[in-house]
């Protein structure tokens, strides 16, 4: 049963007078005292408007939603005739290529949805996958004709170091031949002409400093002429200096290909020859501190149980009891625009939304699975907000309370405005120091949040937090610069909602302890952990916590910090806290990791330069970025020994600007060619769609008609409880006629 307007009940205690008065009369005047009691009551009741929902069996016509894809790449294949009435849309245009991430923004609910598009993307499906199944809705797609099309590019390092082993990697996209013939040329010279099918790779190491270029050439008479070269430059420049402090050992090895590796015992008294310096130990130097502050790199590698030198962005873990586990505190916009679709008004004035879906339902799911996956003798508390905060489940242990806190969970109902100041004031006041807050929120702000101010009070209490915060942003479009932000101003970091599951790793989950520990990235924003997805696992976890200004980037499974970074002054340090001092299974299992880590601490490989420019190769619509740290003509300064200015080259190709080579190319939306089935086959798949051709499209209208479907129906109580305080008037009315009484 649902009570509809639940404040009209606060009037049954004022019925409490009438029933003592009826309960000390006698005989006749007890029964009328009852009965209007009775009466007063009902209409209260009805006044409340109860009303209860069943499921009712519908036959409802269904409608058709034909999104078209108009990016560039598509004219790479054949325009279908599509012979169906439906609602037809362009969901995409132009150079983008986020076809799912704008897919998912144009399914409708109760359509079904045909979506015509040659896939070619970078992203996974998972994305509008998953919004099809929250919308209870199907993606169907047809099935395109591929026109004669090619392209070729080239893939391989823009900068390397003299004698390093350089793979580069040319490849193909080819719609109708199974190969095609591919002309390689470095520095003018052919070094390559075959066919190809799909890609070629082969292995070249520079003797010397300079630059090189390289390009690749199929002939092939299709649509797009300008795909068919590809232009790429390569400099070679001097390898950077670093230091490692303490003992050889497998590391410098993993190393050496791409810098000048010296190796010390001691501090020297000059390091400013140095990119960065690897610390295998703890050492708390003068030299050192002053190193950083002048904006160079150091990477410790070195235990931290004894002692922790306070330039590292860690300290010793405060936590008295080694399994004492994390107290997290999940706050969830309970809003109004957190709700399901709009079904009375507009977006803009909402009368009435549905009960379903919504990022109020996507937030209750992440935190009943962030509650489910963490180890017991982890603490949970949980608070929600709109017009204010408030708390839905005290801080509790997991070990005797998980059911408890999913169920105070589930009772979250959105309504009222956006006040996200409130929700972070709310969370907050449950938190110590070292605690962490998780902000479940599409953190936007309309009219109404933003005359009172809500997005300057939300900073400030950010800002004040001693606890970290990080942000999860929840439906589509989250304000992410706002999120961002604030998470960032305590030491947190932003995920979007489908990497939520990166939370278990930072407070640990799963059962007991194993020899080895599984490693995760917990901050995909970071330059080091972009893009990566790792596969090993380690040992060695120091007992540590990183410092409020610090950025916890990779955690264990046991929710123990394995890599971390921050500025120490204008330096860049980062801090691994678990494996051994050479970082033996790490670099192992994955490479990337440390060498990322390396380069992040190394900074601008040409820093230590006095004078230096540069040109980074480009592909349009994007222009060539000129970069120098001196002025030339044309440039304007950014920064202190940084003046940059936008090239406009007029055709594609090779290029010289103040004696730097560059290469402009073609726009990246003509590199992959032809219609991806792989993926759009598992969206069709996986949301309960079909896959149509011009063989089948016909069938389309036959799989529309009446599709029968479950409907909930509300039922109001209230004209019923009116009756029945009119039949107990009338039956008063009658008693007392018989009594002679009216």
């Amino acid at each position: 049963m649902i009570i509809q307007n639940i404040e009209f009940l606060i009037l049954v205690p004022v019925l409490l007078y009438p029933i003592l008065v009826a309960y000390r009369k006698e005989g006749y005047g007890r029964k009328i005292s009852v009965n209007r009691t009775m009466i007063a009551l009902i209409l209260i009741l009805a006044a409340a408007s109860p009303a209860i929902t069943q499921t009712v069996e519908s036959q409802t016509e269904q409608k058709l939603n034909i999104l078209w894809d108009n990016t560039t790449s598509i004219k790479a294949v054949e325009k279908p005739q599509i012979q169906v009435s439906g609602t037809e849309k362009t969901f995409i245009s132009g150079n983008n290529s986020k076809i799912f991430n704008q897919a998912s923004q144009s399914i409708e609910t109760q359509s079904e949805n045909l979506l015509i598009t040659d896939g070619q993307t970078e992203e996974t499906p998972e994305q509008l996958i998953n919004k099809a199944d929250r919308m209870n809705t199907s993606v169907s797609i047809y099935r395109l004709e591929d026109k004669k099309e090619s392209s070729v590019w080239i893939e391989g390092p823009s900068t390397t170091v003299p004698g390093a082993n350089n793979e580069f990697t040319v490849k193909t996209s080819l719609t109708k031949e199974t190969a095609q013939p591919v002309a390689v040329r470095l520095d003018g010279e052919e070094v390559f002409s075959g066919r190809i099918n799909e890609s070629y790779s082969f292995e070249k190491e520079f003797d010397s400093e300079g630059q090189h270029t390289l390009k690749a050439s199929l002939n092939s008479t299709d649509i797009f002429q300008n795909n068919n070269e590809y232009f790429k430059t390569v400099s070679v420049r001097e390898k950077p200096e670093i230091l490692v402090l303490g003992e050889s050992g497998g590391l410098e090895d993993s190393l050496e290909q791409f810098y000048t590796v010296e190796t010390s015992q001691t501090v020297p008294e000059d390091l400013s020859q140095y990119y960065t310096v690897i610390l295998k130990k703890p050492l708390e130097s003068p030299k050192i501190k002053s190193y950083l502050s002048e904006g160079n790199g150091l990477m410790y590698t070195g235990t931290l149980n004894q002692t922790v030198p306070d330039y590292l962005p860690v300290r010793k873990s405060e936590s008295s009891e080694k399994d004492s586990g994390a107290k997290v505190v999940i706050v969830i916009d309970a809003s109004e625009g957190t709700g399901g679709e709009c079904i009375e008004g507009t977006e803009d004035f909402c009368i009435e939304r549905s009960t379903t879906g919504g990022s109020a339902k996507e937030s209750i799911e992440i935190a009943y699975g962030l509650v489910d996956s963490l180890n017991e003798n982890n603490r949970v508390g949980v608070t929600a907000y709109n017009r204010d905060s408030y708390l839905v489940s005290e801080t509790q242990s997991l070990a005797y309370n998980r059911d408890s806190i999913k169920k105070s969970i589930s009772r979250i109902t959105p309504e009222g405005p956006s006040f996200h100041d409130k929700g972070l004031e709310g969370g907050n006041q449950l938190v110590d120091s070292n605690d962490t807050v998780v902000m479940l929120t599409d953190g936007k702000i309309g009219d109404y949040e933003r005359n009172r101010n809500v997005p300057s009070k939300l900073r400030t209490r950010a800002n004040s937090m001693d606890a970290k915060l990080i942000t999860v942003g929840m439906g589509e479009n989250p304000n992410q610069l706002l999120l961002e932000g604030i998470a960032e101003d305590t030491g947190g970091y932003y995920l979007e909602n489908d990497e939520a599951g990166r939370l278990e790793f930072s407070f640990g989950a799963g059962g007991g302890e194993t020899e080895y520990t599984p490693i995760a990235v917990t901050d995909p924003t970071h330059f080091i952990t972009e893009g990566l997805e790792l596969e090993g696992s380690t040992t060695g976890f120091d007992e540590v916590d990183v410092k409020k200004a610090g950025r916890s980037l990779v955690s264990g499974s046991n929710a123990k910090e394995a890599l971390s970074t921050w500025r120490y002054g204008l330096g860049r340090v980062a801090a691994f806290s678990a494996d051994d001092e050479n970082l033996g299974r790490i670099k192992v299992s994955d490479p990337d990791l440390v060498s990322k880590t390396v380069s992040w601490t190394v900074g601008n490989p040409q820093r230590k330069k006095k004078d230096w420019k540069n040109v980074e190769d480009a592909e349009r619509p994007e222009k060539p970025v000129a970069e120098a740290s001196y002025q030339l003509q044309g440039l304007t300064q950014e920064s202190e020994n940084l003046y940059t200015a936008d090239l406009m080259p007029r055709s594609l190709g090779f290029h010289e600007w103040q004696g730097e080579m560059y290469a402009y190319n073609y726009n990246t939306e003509k590199k992959r060619l032809g219609q991806d089935m792989d993926k759009l086959s598992a969206v069709a798949q996986e949301t309960g769609g079909k896959i149509y051709s011009s063989e089948n499209i016909g069938k389309l209208s036959e799989d529309l008609d009446e599709i029968s479907r479950q409907v909930k129906e509300k039922i109001s109580l209230s004209p019923y409880l009116v009756s029945l305080a009119l039949i107990l008037f009338l039956a008063e009315v009658g008693y007392r006629k018989r009594k002679g009484r009216l």
